[in-house]
């Protein structure tokens, strides 16, 4: 379980409106801070790290435009944090150049992201861990995995993200738990569950975030992520594979 982090709040009234459903927003505190880092990858090696730990790279360039990678960029703050509203916690960019097959392929990778909460007076950091799954299709597969997205530059790829819970840590508004959670990919001002990346250019999409109720929060266990990621990787192994243009 994540570890709990008690914030006192001194208006509980204030604390107990602001979750409550009724018309119009209510502030109920400050995001003071954020910082975020990819703290770990499937596969774990030929996978590096940058930047102060916010960008990862991978894979063999099959063109002069370098690796594949993936970079946060956390918010400016401070960010006032309200009852009925979410909030920027950052851009998620994917530059997805094209890599060879035989090299390094991405499956998944984790971001830990260090949320400064000043509710009702008490100012503390939070760590929020977040999944994002990578779907690295072929350039030339007949069709393409979603017809639907940009495909003009080869196959689009996918990226997708869970909340896990387990290793999120949780606080106190009036002796309820809540965490900081992700509720999408802002992409054009449209809210989406999943990024389909256009092939030979920067992706960058808002990752857009709130505060909710740990209880209403559904868990993603490790161990089922893990498995997922194993299915996808046995039943479509070459379909992972990026081929270069």
């Amino acid at each position: 379980m994540g570890l709990l982090k008690t914030v006192s709040c001194s208006l509980a009234v204030t604390a107990a409106l602001a979750f409550a459903p009724y018309a119009g927003a209510a502030t109920i505190g400050q995001i003071t801070g954020i910082s975020g880092t990819w703290t770990a990858t499937t596969p774990t090696s030929g996978v590096t790290t940058s930047l102060g730990g916010s960008q990862i790279s991978w894979g063999s360039p099959a063109s002069g435009s370098g690796q594949s990678s993936y970079v946060f960029g956390a918010s400016t703050t401070p960010i006032d944090v309200e009852s009925d509203t979410t909030f920027e916690l950052g851009t998620f960019t994917h530059n997805n150049n094209p890599i060879y097959s035989n090299g390094t392929i991405l499956s998944d990778a984790t971001l830990t992201v260090a949320t400064t909460l000043n509710l009702g007076g008490s100012s503390q950091p939070i760590k929020s861990v977040f999944n994002f799954e990578h779907w690295e299709t072929p350039n030339n597969a007949s069709p393409c995995a979603n017809p639907g997205a940009d495909n003009s530059m080869g196959c689009a790829d996918r990226v997708t993200f869970a909340l896990n819970l387990a290793q999120t840590e949780s606080f106190l508004i009036d002796g309820k738990e809540y965490v900081v959670n992700l509720t999408g990919f802002l992409i054009n001002g449209s809210l989406a569950s999943e990024f389909w990346t256009k092939e030979g250019i920067s992706n960058s999409a808002i990752l857009q975030g709130n505060i909710v109720e740990k209880a209403s929060v559904v868990p993603i266990p490790a161990a089922a992520w893990l498995f997922g990621s194993a299915l996808l990787g046995f039943f479509g192994i070459g379909y992972r594979r990026k081929l270069a243009a």
